[in-house]
Parts: C-alpha cells; structure tokens; sequence
C-alpha cells in the first residue's frame, strides 16, 4: 500500500514542502509547495501550521525535516577501523576535538560516507541542543512530529536521485537559494566534501523584476535599479570566489577543467552563479532544467531545483540503501512515534487475540455443554437397557460403565468354559466319563492326580507295566473324542510299577 511522505524545509524566511507517495518498487511526487515567512505578528509554527491547512498536507504521513545548514558544524574524518560501535563510540571525542563546544551542549550524528579495509572516512556533524530544541519546538507548535531531522546541505544530495541522467565519477554539486549555497565535491561518485555557503545580499527575484519592469523617468528609481543590479553583481562574484576556494580547499587544489557542474537552485543569485563559475574555475554547468528527471510530473518539473532539500529528504526516505544523510533524532530527542505505534499495534493485537480466544472458549465450552448433554442422555438410556436386560441389576451412576463391567466378567466366564465343553455341547462329566469307557476294567490303572483346565486334562496314573500304559494311550484314541493324547514322563517305580503323565488335548472332538 503507498505510503505518503512530508518533507519539510522551515528556516526564518520561507517554508517548502515536498509530498511523495512511496509504493514498495517505486515513488513519485504528488506536490510541491512554499510560502516565505511574513512579519504579521504569528510565530513560524503558526505559520506552518495555516500552510499545512492550506494545502491540506498529509499530516498524518511519515514527516521529515531539515535543519538549515549554517546551524550545524561537520567535518569529514577518517577512521582506522570499519566496526559501527567502535565508530559510536569514537566519533563525538573526534569531533569535539575540532570545533569549540561540549559534548553536554550539542547533538551529534554521523554517516560513513565510505569503507576499505584500512578503515572508515564518515562525515561527522553536531548542532547545538538549543538549535534542536528550538526546531522540534516549532514541527511540535503545528503538530508534528518528523521521525528524520536532517541537515539541508546533505539532504538536497539526494535530490540527485531524481535526474535520469549518469552521474559522472567526478563532478561538483551546487544547491539552494537565495540565502545559502551548499557546495558538494564528489570523487569516484564518493562525497568528499560538503560546505555552506552564506549569501549576505542579493534582491529578491520579485524587487529584481518590478524593479526592471518601471518605466517611471524618474532618475530616482533607475539610481535604485542600477544599486540592485551592482549589488547583485558584487554579490554573486562574492559567493563564485567562496564557492571556488571551497573547492580547491575540499579537492586538495584546483579544480580540473570542464568538471561537470551539476546546479539546481532558484532565485537570481542563481540565474547569475553559473557563468561566474565557468569564468572562475572553467567548469562545466549543467542546470537541472537541462535533464529530464523521474518520478517528477510535469507541472513540478521546473521547480525541482528550487526544492531540492525536500526532495532529497523525501528520497532517502523511500531509498534509504544509496541516500545520505543525518539524523539529529537521538538520545532525549529520540522518535517515539514508531514505538509508540507499535505499542499501539501490539495492544490492538493483543485485544484481538483476546477476542478470539473468548470465542473460541466460548464455542467450545457450548460444543462441551452439548456434548454432555448426549453424554447424559446417552447413559439415560444404557441404563433403561440394563433394567431390561438384568432386571436383578440396580443402575449405577456410570451404566455404561457397569455394564462394559458385567460384559468383561461374562466374557471371561465364556473364555473359561468355552474350550472346556465340546463343541458338540457335551460337558466335563462327558470327559470324564469318555476316559472310563476307554480304559478296559481289565487294565490295571491308579489315578493319583488329575487336573482339568481350558485346553487340556493332565491325569498323573501309575499301572503295572509299559504295555498297560500303550493300551491305555492306543485305546483312548481309538475313540477319537481328545483332539491329542500324549504319554509323557514314562518311568518304573520302587514297588515295581510304572508311573506316567497322560495329556489330554480339549476342544477338538472328532477329528474337527
């Protein structure tokens, strides 16, 4: 789902804002709005606050802003190790060690900027808390609150992101307006240098055209007119001398002629810049508007120079990976809007869970009513059965249980019996009497044990001699009534006789 992002530029003299839509493969600008800061009495943050009712401004979106780039101090320094906490740590004392102010006073961040083995180079930078507070003071008045505060100077790098066009491995960067030029020096498409430059006075493009377009013959006017265009003049050679020496100081000397010049800026300091700086260092200018440029519809295409601060925080936003950047936001001046959120998420997860936890307790303690409700009448009837069926049987409080009980003990009865008694229906007395009709009265045979269980009939005898105990076993089956009969443990006896064990196999009359 798109994501809208708010992108702020608010100093003492104007507001802009920059509005993007972020999708999850791409981007592109829905609006671009300023309106400069006027002496009516109202504070900035009341100001900021109508501009944002005016052009109705999502709020509610991820907000980001820039603070101006003269507030804050950074410097580039390199770093024998590449280790993010070591950097963390190392980087304030670094920084404090080249510029007048305390660690208690200011806020500092930084961005590797580049990595090899030997180590790290980031740019450093720090703005006082005062600074901060009193920004965050003015987003906070017209109610927001920006998860990104930036510096200016950086974030309109970014902006870059914009031009369809290659970048060049070498080439100069210059941005802003009529107030402030930021000045940036890429190597090997590496940020090697980053500077402010303060514009102390040039007339405003609107006192520059009315002023021109007079055709009063008052001699008055025309003297004010030329003092506008000398001080401009003057002005613009002023800021091409400083733009010139910051970049022989950041490039270690001159500047290579016919480097590629990329300038975005508006106003008339702008109109006059670029061909100072072709005279002054021979490079090569290429204005925005000489490139098309993506993600930016038409009607916006012209002014993209003129707002490349937001749009370059708006594009580290929606490509974080290839953007640089700053972000003052730490420490007490931490974001806590996305935690906040996801507090409010996790809540909102948690209440629903709850929910679908009650119904599915619910659901199931009616599934368990319902079940024990057959349950009862289930047991109801078992017991109406068991009247029925044993009438001598009281029912318990588990009918179901006493019956499986009653069927188990009738069960084992039946297991007992039922190998015991033929299958023909004959009984044990029928065994018995099978064994007196095979064993001729003329045989002489002594039982001194006899044991009946569910398979066999074990019968301990002692007789006169080995070929009694043969008769015996031959005539037993000859009558085929014992499924096996068998003569074990055959052996004579003191007095004379034989003793022998007889094993009787049940269940199986007649051969079946």
């Amino acid at each position: 789902m798109p994501q809208p992002v708010l992108a702020l530029e608010v100093d003492a003299s104007e507001i802009k804002a920059a509005v993007v839509e972020a999708s999850f493969r791409d981007s592109r600008v829905l609006g671009l709005y300023r309106e400069p800061i006027v002496a009516d009495g109202s504070s900035i943050a009341e100001q900021l606050q109508r501009f944002l009712v005016k052009h109705s401004l999502p709020t509610q979106a991820t907000v980001l802003s820039a603070l101006p780039g003269d507030v804050v101090t950074w410097r580039r320094i390199w770093l024998p190790f590449r280790d993010r906490k070591r950097l963390e740590q190392t980087v304030p004392f670094e920084l404090e060690a080249q510029v007048p102010f305390g660690l208690d006073e200011v806020v500092i961040d930084y961005h590797v900027v580049a990595r090899d083995k030997a180590g790290s180079s980031v740019l450093a930078a720090l703005v006082p808390r005062e600074e901060l507070q009193l920004h965050l003071h003015i987003l906070e008045e017209a109610g927001l609150d920006p998860k990104v505060v930036d510096v200016a100077p950086l974030a309109s790098v970014n902006a870059l992101e914009l031009s369809e066009k290659e970048r060049p491995a070498n080439f100069i960067f210059i941005a802003g307006n009529e107030r402030r030029v930021t000045v940036a020096l890429f190597r090997e498409k590496v940020l090697t240098g980053l500077r402010t430059v303060i514009v102390e006075s040039v007339p405003s493009q609107e006192s520059m055209e009315s002023t021109s377009a007079m055709e009063s013959t008052d001699h008055t006017d025309h003297m004010d007119h030329a003092d506008d265009v000398d001080s401009m003049a003057a002005e613009v050679r002023r800021v091409a001398a400083e733009v010139r020496w910051t970049l022989m100081a950041l490039n270690d000397g001159a500047i290579a002629a016919r480097m590629p010049c990329l300038l975005w800026g508006d106003g008339p300091l702008f109109a006059a810049l670029g061909a100072a700086l072709t005279a002054s260092l021979g490079v090569e200018i290429r204005p925005f508007e000489d490139g098309p440029t993506r993600r930016v519809p038409q009607p916006w295409h012209q002014q993209v120079g003129a707002f490349a601060t937001p749009l370059g925080l708006a594009m580290r936003e929606v490509h974080p990976a290839d953007s640089l950047g700053l972000n003052f936001r730490r420490g007490e001046f931490s974001y806590h809007r996305t935690q906040e959120e996801f507090r409010a998420a996790l809540w909102r997860t948690a209440a629903l869970a709850a929910v679908v936890l009650a119904m599915i307790f619910g659901s199931t303690y009616a599934e368990q009513q319902r079940l024990s409700a057959r349950v009862a009448a289930v047991r109801a009837e078992t017991g109406k059965v068991l009247v029925a069926t044993l009438p001598e049987t009281r029912p318990g409080a588990d009918p179901v249980a006493q019956l499986r009980a009653i069927i188990d003990s009738d069960q084992k009865k039946l297991a007992m019996l039922g190998d015991v008694v033929p299958v023909d229906g004959a009984t044990a007395v029928d065994a018995l009497r099978e064994l007196a009709v095979a064993v001729p009265a003329d045989l002489r045979v002594d039982v001194d044990e006899f044991t009946m269980d569910t398979g066999e009939i074990r019968i301990r005898a002692t007789s006169d001699s080995f070929e009694t105990v043969d008769a015996i076993k031959q005539r037993i089956e000859e009558r085929k009534y014992f499924g096996a009969v068998e003569v074990r443990n055959v052996k004579s006896n003191r007095d004379g006789g034989v003793g022998f064990m007889l094993l009787l196999a049940l269940g199986r009359v007649g051969g079946l």
